[in-house]
């Protein structure tokens, strides 16, 4: 069946206004004016250097995939230079990004995944509501459902400091209702998505033997996450790939999606020692993004290490999102206002 054949039952959605019964309580504006403070003067500063790559950083961007790296003869070399740089520094807190750092993904570019979502949860739907539920709609209803509500949530959550985000529940909220699906859909389509995600995504077995030794040691173990998926979701995604090790060690999660202020603006960065109590060096950062995870946490005093992307993971990431791309086109479907990696 061609895509064509797939995409002709596809109902061109409209929004319509949507007035939510309560709303996710928003995260308040820095708590003090000692952090404002702080964060106005170092987002005033120009971007701070970033010394010349770690030898870490060069293996994993010219590696041809970090899921092998990081799992295979050499996940203990990864792990000795992550605990290097813990003992070089004396961070007492390791700060890992959460997807494409310690949850791995895999090389399927955002866009396609939206779809795959859409399939997911689309068969969700019709197992645990039944198929008369869903009443003739085809995982392309849900995934255009899932771009307007994304596009609704960021634009009319209310700003905190300057950033906006998503949130989770309220783009299944909005999706439903455009969808015309019962209430329970909401909580189906919620517990589809962690479902998903929990089956493509590997753990990053180097960066999990790290955190357990730093723990084991006394140290203290923080994710922090640019994302629309909440501090509870993404501690659910966590228990679903590993019940039994990582889930306990972890003493907090800061998602974007909570906090609002987020690692591209790097306010989080002062929001999360304030909370914690803690001197901004004694925190060492590991993740993938040049800015969100380097340069703002390195502005904001913290230690970094970066952990980016392989170039192999990239290029298959654009060839994949060109394949989509096409896919839609000849389905009729122009994605390309929304469709990225």
């Amino acid at each position: 069946m061609s895509m064509a054949d797939r995409v002709s039952s596809v109902t061109t959605l409209q929004i319509e206004p949507v007035r939510f019964s309560s709303r996710e309580p928003l995260a308040p504006a820095f708590e003090s004016r000692e952090v404002s403070a702080i964060v106005e003067t170092r987002m005033a500063e120009p971007d701070v250097d970033i010394a010349p790559a770690t030898p870490l950083a060069q293996l994993l961007r010219e590696t041809p995939c970090r899921r092998a790296l990081c799992s295979g003869p050499q996940q203990s070399m990864v792990t000795q230079n992550v605990l290097r740089a813990l003992s070089e520094t004396k961070a007492q807190v390791l700060s890992l990004d959460v997807f494409d750092t310690l949850l791995l993904r895999n090389n399927t570019p955002e866009a396609a995944r939206y779809l795959e979502l859409s399939e997911f949860g689309l068969g969700a739907l019709r197992r645990r509501l039944g198929a008369a539920t869903t009443n003739g709609l085809t995982a392309f209803d849900l995934m255009l459902a899932r771009v307007q509500a994304l596009n609704l949530s960021y634009r009319l959550r209310p700003a905190v400091d300057g950033c906006v985000e998503g949130c989770l529940k309220e783009v299944v909220a909005v999706m439903r209702r455009l969808l015309r699906l019962p209430f329970a859909a909401e909580l189906v389509l919620i517990e589809a998505e962690l479902d998903y995600e929990a089956e493509n995504l590997a753990l990053n077995s180097a960066l999990v033997e790290a955190a357990l030794r730093h723990k084991s040691m006394g140290g203290d173990l923080i994710l922090v996450s640019d994302m629309y998926l909440s501090a509870d979701h993404i501690v659910s995604i966590i228990e679903r790939m590993d019940r039994t090790r990582l889930g306990p060690m972890i003493d907090r999660v800061f998602s974007s999606a909570d906090t609002v202020v987020n690692k591209r603006h790097g306010g989080v960065f002062a929001l999360i020692a304030q909370r914690m109590n803690r001197a901004p060096e004694t925190f060492l950062h590991i993740g993938d993004a040049a800015v969100g995870d380097a340069r703002r946490p390195k502005a904001f005093g913290w230690r970094v290490l970066e952990f980016p992307i392989a170039r192999a993971e990239l290029v298959a990431r654009e060839r994949g999102l060109e394949r989509f791309i096409a896919e839609m086109d000849e389905a009729g479907l122009d994605v390309r206002a929304w469709a990225k990696l």
